[in-house]
């Protein structure tokens, strides 16, 4: 087995843990049907923990919770 392979595989598995809305939890991976409208959560987790986002760990918003947070 090639190992270059192995660690790309690793590293798009990590990579997915952090694309997520920080709103909502949602997945806005590849294959999500939420990658196109994701926007950048510009804050830091730190800052996103401070503002009481239910999950901080997420560096996106999806369209759907911005069009939500837009409204209120």
């Amino acid at each position: 087995m090639d190992n270059n392979n192995v660690k790309q595989h690793e590293l798009l598995d990590t990579t997915k843990e952090f694309e997520l809305c920080s709103f909502c939890g949602k997945s806005v991976a590849w294959g999500s049907g939420k990658y196109v409208n994701r926007i950048p959560d510009l804050n830091e987790k730190e800052i996103r923990l401070k503002m009481g986002r239910p999950f901080p760990e997420g560096e996106f918003v999806c369209a759907d919770c911005d069009v939500r947070t837009e409204n209120e």
